[in-house]
């Protein structure tokens, strides 16, 4: 998901068994509806997002969340612009 920033200290929201381990927290959500896995690295900093045309990029954690969220999106017409 693209609703909170990379390596975000926000748990990620998991369907079934969570077990947090470090920098990746978790809880267990309640439905398919709450369920949510955020993009995260051991690598300080950054993270390796794969992309729908099969490239592979590093993000900073400090990327601008609109264009983070705009990368997150489909066949929406948004131009995302440099990242």
């Amino acid at each position: 998901s693209t609703i909170y920033a990379p390596n975000s200290s926000i748990g990620d929201n998991n369907m079934g068994y969570c077990e947090p381990i470090r920098r990746a927290p978790c809880a267990a959500a309640q439905s398919v509806e709450e369920a949510f896995n955020l993009a995260r690295s051991y690598h300080i900093g950054i993270v390796n997002i794969l992309l729908g045309d099969g490239s592979v990029r590093t993000l900073s954690e400090n990327i601008d969340l609109k264009v983070y969220r705009l990368l997150g999106s489909r066949s929406d017409g948004q131009v995302t612009g440099e990242f």
